[in-house]
């Protein structure tokens, strides 16, 4: 899963201009493969999507979403909404009561569908926003 995850990463980093992954993608690849809940979309046996996610902030009871990304060529189709509203029924399942995230301020795509699910932006860095979900409310 490793190399199907790098792969969508690379092509999706090329067509957003560098500003999905600002680091080494090779070790931030590894970092949620050991770390983060990972949630994988496949469609005819090919990675179309996956998002990842931290939840392991059990004293404040904060999960931190890292990643969600749609392959090239399966946009459009509704992955990104299903993994999103999975890892939202997840978060709230294991106890956690906020959901975070930052997100690239040129990334409009990714911050109207947060929008729709109910993220608001609660603050705003030189690149990016950070928005946040009370999960308590997720069905």
């Amino acid at each position: 899963m490793k190399n199907e995850i790098l792969e969508i990463l690379i092509n999706s980093n090329k067509k957003l201009n560098g500003i999905l992954v600002e680091t080494d993608i090779i070790q931030y690849v590894d970092k949620i493969i050991k770390h983060a809940n990972v949630l994988t979309y496949f469609i005819e046996g090919e990675l179309a999507g996956f998002i990842a996610y931290y939840c392991n902030d059990k004293n404040k009871y904060k999960a931190f979403l890292t990643m969600l990304c749609v392959a090239n060529g399966f946009e459009g189709k509704g992955i990104g909404k299903f993994l999103l509203q999975t890892s939202l029924l997840n978060v709230r399942e294991l106890g956690f009561k906020t959901y975070s995230l930052e997100v690239n301020k040129n990334n409009l795509t990714a911050i109207n569908l947060y929008t729709n699910y109910g993220f608001v932006i609660v603050e705003t860095k030189d690149k990016t926003f950070i928005m946040k979900k009370d999960v308590s409310d997720v069905s």
